[in-house]
C-alpha cells in the first residue's frame, strides 16, 4: 500500500479525498449563503453531492495512472506548435474586439449582471435558477468585476479572451488534418469575422463554448490515434467539464465524440488504446456533475420546468431559423446577398472533400451540430442561431478546405496560390464591417437619455416585458410595468402624453398580445433606438393627449 502511494502524481488526489472526507456540507452551505442559518436544503444536498464526487476522482486520480500507459520523450514533442504566431493571432484578436466593448449590453447581458454576476462569490456559486445562468461565465465575469471595477467592459472582458484564445485552438485543430496554411486562412477570417467579434463582445458564454469545443474535439482526436495517457484522458474530462459549466448544451459535443468512439472501437487496438477515450468521456460526465453538485438540484428543476410564460411560436419553427440565421449570415459577410449562397456551396464541397479526406475528423466536425438540432428539437426549445455557434470554427474551416477543393478542381495549376488569394482577399473585406460588430448590441442608456430630453412635466413612462428589468432593475428608473392593454389605459391621461417602451416585438406578442395590438392602434412610433442584436430595436412609442377645441359663444 505505502508503495502504491509513493508517486508526487498522487498527491493531489490525495487532497481531493482528504478535503472530500472533511467537507461538512451544512456549514459549508451557511457560509456561502452569506451566514444563512438555515441554508436551502436543495444547496446541502447539491454539497453532499460534491463531497461524494470529490472522494470519488480523488480516487480516479489514484487509480488511472496505473491502468493507463506513460508518454514517451518522443510522444511527448510531438505535434509542436508555433507559440509566437499563435501568441500574435491571439493578441490581434483582443485588440479587434476592444473598439466598442464598453457599449450597449443587450438584455441578456443585463440580466446576467442584475441577478448573478453582482451577486457575492458563494451566493453565485450556488444559484442556477434558469438557464440563462451561464455558470461558468458568471464566475469569470465576478472575478473581471471585483478586479476591474463594474463596467460593461468588465463584465464582455471574459467573452474577449476566450474568443481571442478559440483562433489559436482552431489553427491547433486545423493542423492535425490539414495543411498548416488552411488553419491559418480559417482562422485570419475569424479574426475579423463579424460574427465572432461580435459574440466576443456578448457577455454570455458562447465563446468559451466555442473553445472548449475546439480543445476538447483536437484532445479527443489524439485520444484516438496516440497512446491513451492519464495526461490526454484527463486534460479531455477536464476541457469537456468546463465547456459544460459553461453552457449545458456542450453535452451534445460529448455525444458526438461517444458516437465516433462507438464507430471506430473496432479498429482501435484492444487494451488501453480502447478504453481510453472511453475513460475520457466518462471522467468528462463525472467531473461537469461534480462542478455543477452545488446547484445540480437547482439545475434539474430549471431544465425539467416548463417556463409558465407564454413562448413565441416563431421561434420554434424551422422555417424561422433558417430565415434568421441566413439573414444574420447576410449581415455580417461583405456583399452577403451574392457571397452566402455561394458560401454554403462551397462549404458542402469542403464536407466532401473533408470526408473523403478523413471521414472521423468530418464525422467529429458535423455531428455535434446535428445533436443540437436534435436536443433543440426534441426538447421543443426555440430555435436560436447562436446555439450554433460553437461550431463556427468547424464550419469555417470547411469553408477554407471547400474552396481549395473547388479551385483544385476547376484550375489544378493555379488552384491553391488562387485559393491563397481568394481567401485573404475576402478577410480584407470582411474587417471591413468590423465598426457593425462593435456598435451597441441595445441602448437601454441612449433610450432613457432619449426620454430625458423628449418627455414634459407630468409626461407618464411605462416599460413593457423585455425594458422593464434593463430600464428599472439596472439603470434605476422608477417607471412602472404594463403587461396588457388595460393597464396602459389606466396610466394614460388626457393632459400628459403617454410613453412606451418595447423590445424584441416577436416575444411582445407572445406574452402580451392585448398590449402589443393596443399599441399597434392607438400609439404612433416616436423613436426607434437600434441594434445589432436580432430583434433588439427599442421602440419608444407615444401616445399624446388629444387636442382640444376652443370653445364658442
Amino acid at each position: 500500500m505505502t508503495r502504491f502511494l509513493t508517486s508526487r502524481r498522487d498527491i493531489l488526489p490525495m487532497v481531493l479525498v482528504g478535503a472530500g472526507a472533511l467537507l461538512p456540507p451544512a456549514a459549508l452551505a451557511s457560509w456561502l449563503r452569506g451566514g444563512e442559518s438555515l441554508p436551502s436544503p436543495t444547496v446541502v444536498l447539491g454539497l453532499w453531492l460534491f463531497k461524494g464526487l470529490l472522494i470519488l476522482h480523488g480516487v480516479a486520480g489514484l487509480v488511472l495512472p496505473r491502468l493507463l500507459p506513460h508518454p514517451s520523450a518522443r510522444e511527448e514533442a510531438e505535434g509542436a506548435v508555433p507559440w509566437r504566431w499563435l501568441l500574435a493571432l491571439v493578441l490581434g484578436g483582443v485588440a479587434l474586439r476592444l473598439p466598442g466593448l464598453g457599449a450597449g449590453l443587450w438584455y441578456d447581458e443585463i440580466q446576467t449582471l442584475v441577478q448573478y454576476v453582482r451577486q457575492p462569490m458563494g451566493m453565485l456559486v450556488t444559484t442556477f435558477d434558469s438557464t440563462n445562468q451561464h455558470l461558468l461565465y458568471s464566475v469569470l465575469a465576478r472575478i473581471s468585476i471585483l478586479v476591474g471595477g463594474e463596467s460593461a467592459t468588465t463584465l464582455r472582458l471574459p467573452a474577449v479572451l476566450l474568443g481571442a484564445a478559440s483562433l489559436a485552438a482552431l489553427v491547433v485543430w486545423g493542423r492535425r488534418w490539414l495543411p498548416p496554411r488552411e488553419g491559418w486562412l480559417a482562422a485570419i477570417l475569424l479574426l475579423v469575422s463579424y460574427h465572432h467579434v461580435w459574440f466576443s463582445q456578448n457577455a454570455r458564454g458562447y465563446t468559451g463554448l466555442l473553445l472548449g469545443t475546439l480543445v476538447g474535439t483536437t484532445v479527443f482526436l489524439d485520444l484516438l490515434r496516440r497512446p491513451p495517457t492519464p495526461r490526454l484522458v484527463w486534460t479531455y474530462a477536464l476541457i469537456m467539464a468546463l465547456s459544460v459549466l459553461t453552457h449545458v448544451t456542450a453535452l451534445v459535443v460529448v455525444a458526438a465524440h461517444a458516437a465516433v468512439w462507438l464507430w471506430q472501437i473496432r479498429t482501435l487496438e484492444r487494451g488501453s488504446h480502447r478504453w481510453g477515450p472511453f475513460a475520457a468521456l466518462a471522467l468528462s460526465g463525472s467531473l461537469a456533475l461534480l462542478f455543477y453538485s452545488p446547484v445540480l438540484p437547482q439545475l434539474v428543476a430549471a431544465l425539467t420546468t416548463p417556463n409558465p410564460d407564454p413562448v413565441a411560436p416563431q421561434w420554434k419553427e424551422a422555417g424561422w431559423f433558417v430565415r434568421e440565421a441566413i439573414e444574420t449570415l447576410v449581415r455580417g459577410v461583405p456583399a452577403g446577398v451574392l457571397v452566402v449562397p455561394v458560401g454554403l456551396g462551397i462549404g458542402v464541397a469542403g464536407v466532401v472533400s473533408s470526408w473523403r479526406h478523413d471521414r472521423v475528423v468530418t464525422a467529429l466536425m458535423l455531428l455535434p451540430m446535428v445533436g443540437m438540432a436534435a436536443l433543440l428539437t426534441v426538447a421543443g426549445h426555440n430555435l436560436w442561431p447562436r446555439f450554433f455557434f460553437f461550431g463556427a470554427g468547424f464550419a469555417v474551416l470547411l469553408g477554407v478546405r471547400g474552396t481549395f477543393a473547388t479551385l483544385a478542381a476547376l484550375l489544378p495549376g493555379a488552384g491553391p496560390r488562387l485559393g491563397q488569394t481568394l481567401l485573404v482577399g475576402a478577410a480584407l473585406a470582411s474587417a471591413t464591417l468590423l465598426p457593425r460588430a462593435w456598435a451597441p448590441k441595445q441602448d437601454y442608456v441612449r433610450a432613457a437619455a432619449w426620454i430625458a430630453e423628449n418627455r414634459a412635466a407630468g409626461d407618464v413612462v411605462a416599460v413593457t416585458d423585455m425594458t422593464w428589468l434593463p430600464l428599472t432593475q439596472w439603470l434605476g428608473r422608477e417607471w412602472p410595468r404594463v403587461d396588457e392593454a388595460d393597464a396602459l389605459r389606466i396610466l394614460e391621461t388626457d393632459s400628459a402624453a403617454t410613453w412606451v417602451l418595447t423590445a424584441f416585438p416577436i416575444r411582445l406578442a407572445a406574452v402580451a398580445p392585448s398590449l402589443g395590438a393596443y399599441l399597434a392602434d392607438r400609439y404612433t412610433a416616436a423613436t426607434v433606438i437600434p441594434g445589432t442584436v436580432g430583434g433588439g430595436a427599442i421602440t419608444i412609442h407615444v401616445l399624446r393627449p388629444p387636442t382640444r377645441e376652443p370653445a364658442h359663444d
